[in-house]
């Protein structure tokens, strides 16, 4: 439970904080622009719709009186229409003259017959018509009216039109208004609305917030099975603490110690202290610390946590971030619509005429007034985002704060294990630690001639020039120095004041003290594999026998 499998279920609960945390706000947060740009361009076209029908109001109020006044409209042109035909009688009259006075003296005189003038009459305009006319009536003044004909010169013209007018108004008066819409593509499409992106935006949130909800329910099934990998990780470790005697046998136990006290007392050639080259490939597990051969392990797990840790940090500060925005864009984005629209449109038609008060009634259609203030503001429209308290911050952080204990705690946690088995198999364990203390004594015995090799390999890599840069930096930077040292080639401890140079010329291998001592006091890169193996610089004697 406090090893890789426990830290496995704790990596479910550390990632669903995230999602409960970070996650979630900036969904949420999300899905606040989102409605807020959809609010926007729904306020903004109704804003729009709002100004064009405030803006035709007076043309359609127009319309609608004229529709409305058509009955009583056809009843005043019908009026008109009958007053008007006594006017039209008397000008298409014939009362007072002959049809055979028609002819005038010029046209009697060139010979033209009575037919072919009466004829041409038919051709003469209106004005000319009625001259003629009242000529042929005036027999008993003949020539005063010849010479002062009592017909106005534009009594024609207007008898034409106004006749026109007449005849016009029998027609059924209508009025009709065609609207034509045009749509356009749009950059997402044909047929492509604000509704439609708005809508299609949204439903694709909802199908991702979906999707995460169902790998989020999966891995609750998967977090549920976990305690079937501690199971399997726990007896794994049985069977090999009992399969395989080198597994996992790195511990100075105590029993490791009665033994190494035990031969002291009869001796012979113990082990304790370790070497310094030795410490590095055990553990002793009363001591606090992290040791080396277990740091490689903890530095291992906090590699494979840090995308977790960076997974938190990122949505956090991506949260922190986009809530910072979205505030900001909320206190300043405010906007205050404001729409005033005022007309008065008066037409003046004077007199008491039949056709005056025919005016009265279409163009006074005309007179309307209106005045009208529209106001708004996009306040509804403005998002609300929601900013995570320190609270929620720290319920989101403390999963993956105690992931990274339990790697750093790991070490610790793993020395159990054994201890665990060695209770429930007591002579195995003894076993273990006898054959994990004679196979330090055969290592013991041979330990130049094994660590010979490594030896060689780190005194030709001191040995070999050094960059310009790094002999620079060793001057001139103290805080490097340290890393800049050269090391001994042995247990590779940084070179100290006390550390041994070899003094054979092309050598100057470093060891440091201890490690010096355990070579007999003899640099093994410049003396021979021969004389190492000798019985004055080996480490085997008589008294190294198995312990048992």
């Amino acid at each position: 439970m406090l090893g890789k499998e426990g830290r496995l279920f704790l990596l479910g609960y550390a990632l669903a904080a995230i999602y409960e945390g970070p996650v979630t706000n900036l969904r949420h947060n999300l899905n606040e622009v989102v409605a807020s740009l959809g609010c926007t361009v729904e306020l903004q076209i109704n804003n729009s719709r709002a100004a064009w029908r405030v803006s035709t109001a007076p043309l359609r109020a127009v319309f609608k009186d004229l529709m409305g006044s058509k009955e009583s409209l056809r009843v005043k042109t019908k009026n008109i229409s009958n007053s008007f035909k006594d006017l039209d009688a008397q000008v298409n009259s014939e009362t007072g003259y002959t049809p055979e006075n028609a002819t005038s003296p010029k046209e009697a005189a060139q010979g033209v017959g009575t037919d072919q003038a009466m004829a041409s009459r038919h051709h003469l305009s209106t004005q000319k018509m009625y001259e003629l006319k009242t000529k042929l009536r005036c027999s008993t003044m003949e020539v005063w009216c010849r010479s002062r004909i009592p017909v106005e010169g534009n009594f024609g013209q207007t008898y034409d039109s106004v006749n026109q007018s007449i005849h016009s108004l029998d027609g059924e008066f209508s009025a009709t208004i065609d609207f034509k819409e045009e749509k356009q593509a749009g950059l997402l499409g044909h047929k492509t609305s604000w509704e439609h992106v708005s809508a299609g935006l949204r439903d694709y949130v909802r199908c991702q917030e979906a999707r995460l909800e169902w790998t989020l329910e999966l891995l609750q099934v998967l977090l549920s099975c976990t305690f079937l990998i501690i199971l399997h990780a726990s007896f794994s470790y049985m069977d090999s603490y009992n399969g395989d005697i080198r597994f996992d046998n790195i511990y100075i136990s105590t029993y490791f110690c009665q033994i190494d006290e035990r031969r002291k007392k009869l001796g012979k050639r113990t082990l304790l202290p370790l070497r310094k080259a030795e410490k590095k490939t055990v553990i002793f597990p009363y001591d606090p610390t992290i040791q080396a051969s277990e740091m490689r392990n903890v530095v291992k797990e906090l590699t494979e946590t840090l995308p977790v840790l960076l997974l938190l940090v990122v949505l956090c500060v991506l949260d922190w971030a986009l809530y910072s925005i979205f505030d900001t864009i909320r206190h300043n984005s405010f906007l205050q619509y404001s729409f005033h629209s005022s007309h008065k449109l008066e037409v003046k038609v004077g007199g008491d005429s039949m056709l005056a008060r025919l005016l009265r009634k279409t163009i006074g259609a005309l007179n309307t007034s209106s005045e009208t203030v529209v106001e708004s503001n996009n306040m509804p429209c403005l998002p609300q985002p929601v900013c995570l308290n320190a609270r929620a911050y720290l319920r989101t952080g403390l999963p993956t704060g105690l992931l990274v204990c339990l790697c750093l705690l790991q070490a610790f946690s793993y020395r159990l294990r054994r201890v665990v088995a060695a209770f429930y198999f007591p002579k195995r364990e003894k076993k273990r630690i006898l054959f994990f203390y004679n196979e330090l004594l055969r290592k013991r015995a041979a330990f130049t001639q094994l660590r010979r090799a490594a030896i060689l390999r780190r005194a030709q890599e001191q040995r070999a020039p050094r960059h310009p840069l790094v002999d620079i930096l060793y001057r001139r930077c103290p805080l490097l120095r340290y890393w800049l040292r050269r090391r001994c080639v042995v247990c590779q401890a940084p070179e100290t004041p006390d550390s041994y140079v070899c003094l054979t010329p092309d050598c100057e291998a470093v060891y440091c003290m201890s490690c010096w001592d355990d070579m007999r006091q003899r640099c093994p890169v410049c003396t021979s594999q021969e004389e190492l193996s000798s019985s004055a610089y080996s480490d085997s004697n008589d008294d190294t026998v198995y312990a048992e």
